[in-house]
This record gives C-alpha cells, sequence and structure tokens, in this order.
C-alpha cells in the first residue's frame, strides 16, 4: 500500500538511483534520496516495501505515526523506518525542511535493531553539522552509479548509523534530569579488568554501585551489547588467548589464571566462543608445543 500528497516547494530535490549490482553487496546502498521543504499538506503512508528509510529533521516538524504511537520529528532528531511495516509521516509545522535515504545492504537490519531496539525513536543528534554534511554528500552521490561511488556510499550511511547509535546509547544511560552517564559502569569494568581472574558474582558487581541488580544488567547490556556475565567471560576469553599464544603454561593453569577453576568447565566456554579448544588454538598459534 501506498498513499501520499506530495506537497514540496519547487527547491526541493529527489533522486531515484539505478546502482550496479556489485554496489549491491556492500553494507549500504541508496534506492532514493531527497531533500524536500514540505507544506502543510504533505504526507506519505505505506507498508509492503522493502529496505529502510532514514529521515532527519533540519527544521519546521513532522509526525510518524506507527505502531499505534506517535513519534515527534522535531529539529536535529532523526529516525529510522522499516519500509515493510504500516506508517505515516507528515507535516506538523511547515515548511518542514527534512533529509531522507531509502536504503538497504547487508549491514542496515542489523543497525536499524539496535537504533530502534524494536520500536521507533527520533534520535537526537549532536553533531549536526557533520550529519547534514554527509546526508548532502549522498545526495550528490546518488546521480552516480559507478562501484567507486558505491563504496563512497556506503561509508557515508556507515556514519550516519553509527551516530545515530551512538546517541541512542548515550541517551538511554542518561540519568533522568541530568546530563551525565552512569560513571558506576566504569566502575564495574574497571572491576572485572582487575578481578576476572577469581570467582566474580553480579552481586559482586552490584555491591560497588548505587543500581539494583536488574536495573545494572539493563543498563550494561545497553551500553555494552551483552550482560555483564558475556562481558566478563569474553574478557576472560581474550586473556586465556594471550596466555595460550606467550606462555608454556598448561591449560589448568592458564584456566586458573582467568578465573576457571575446572578445566573441563573453562574448554567448554573456550569452545563456545571460538569454535575450538584451547590446545587446537595454542597449536595453530605458536610454533612451540603445548605442555598438555
Amino acid at each position: 500500500m501506498l498513499d501520499y500528497c506530495l506537497d514540496i516547494s519547487d527547491n526541493s530535490k529527489w533522486v531515484i538511483c539505478t546502482k550496479p549490482d556489485i554496489a549491491r553487496t556492500l553494507p549500504f546502498y541508496i534506492t532514493e534520496a531527497g531533500e524536500f521543504f514540505a507544506g502543510g499538506r504533505y504526507y506519505t503512508e505505506r507498508d509492503g516495501r522493502s529496505g529502510w528509510q532514514l529521515i532527519y529533521t533540519v527544521s519546521g516538524a513532522g509526525r510518524l505515526t506507527a505502531d499505534g504511537n506517535e513519534i515527534a520529528l522535531l529539529p536535529n532528531t532523526a529516525v529510522i523506518l522499516r519500509c515493510g511495516e504500516r506508517h505515516r509521516y507528515e507535516t506538523v509545522k511547515p515548511p518542514w525542511h527534512n533529509l531522507w535515504i531509502h536504503f538497504d545492504g547487508s549491514g542496515a537490519g542489523g543497525y536499524e535493531r539496535l537504533i530502534n531496539d524494536d520500536k521507533y525513536h527520533a534520535i537526537p543528534v549532536a553533531n549536526t553539522g557533520d550529519f547534514e554534511s554527509d546526508f548532502i554528500n549522498l545526495l550528490n552521490l546518488s546521480s552516480k552509479n559507478d562501484l567507486l561511488t558505491g563504496a563512497l556510499i556506503s561509508d557515508c550511511i556507515s556514519r550516519l548509523m553509527t551516530e545515530l547509535l551512538t546517541q541512542k546509547l548515550r541517551q538511554a544511560l542518561r540519568p533522568e534530569g541530568t546530563d551525565g552517564r552512569y560513571p558506576e559502569l566504569r566502575a564495574v569494568l574497571d572491576f572485572i579488568h582487575k578481578n576476572y581472574g577469581r570467582a566474580i558474582t553480579i552481586e559482586d558487581m552490584t555491591d560497588r554501585i548505587n543500581i539494583s541488580k536488574y536495573h545494572f544488567i539493563r543498563i550494561f547490556k545497553k551500553q555494552m551489547g551483552v550482560t555483564p556475565y558475556e562481558y566478563l567471560t569474553d574478557y576472560r576469553i581474550n586473556k586465556a588467548k594471550i596466555l595460550l599464544r606467550t606462555s608454556y603454561k598448561s591449560v589448568f593453569e592458564i584456566a586458573c589464571d582467568v578465573g576457571y577453576k575446572s578445566k573441563s568447565n573453562f574448554i567448554s566456554k573456550f569452545r563456545a566462543a571460538t569454535g575450538t579448544t584451547p590446545a587446537k588454538y595454542r597449536r595453530e598459534n605458536i610454533s612451540v608445543s603445548s605442555s598438555d
């Protein structure tokens, strides 16, 4: 379904792109791009289209309606839409000056899921100058269809996505009513880095900060992308890799050094993280034989 009223001024821009097949193997590519100065009657309502759309509001204001919610599209904010799902966006305060792209690619879905977290968000953009500059660059590049241009376009979109993800994480971790982030997370990371060689529980981590256990797990995962326990496991395995490659210690000794008192448990965790055993990892990465 597609329904729209294209109430835009004459100085608006709209480019529909034709890309070589090789460009579609890149992490990101554009199918359409535009800069609209939308009047009061402008709206688009759709579903059933492939790909994603990024809309950035420069001035004026718009409104997105999706999933039964209304999201204000205010100046210096951006939103990523899943074009296959029903949504409507429209002008609220004309002229609504917005920059937008329709895009796809192997990196698109993963970034969108991280940024939206299954619910649409209008993300405030901190570095508006660079963000708008990348958008204008995309508009200028989108009419070309060679592979080099495709690579430059993919790079620009990657920067836009990274900026939005960064701002989303910072926004999620900002305590209500303050401008700061949670300094407690740094304290927990420092604690893990200094004590990974011994048994550590979630309670050991939260004993050092003024956050409840469940709130801590939630904000830790939003910031780090993994749970505290998963982070601890990854940190231990990475330390074990260094020891396997730089020491003659046995696998059991290394297991103990990185916080595992059971050799079998260590091997199981190592295999789950790397797809191989510690002994095989050592053989493939150093020229000396293991003492196991």
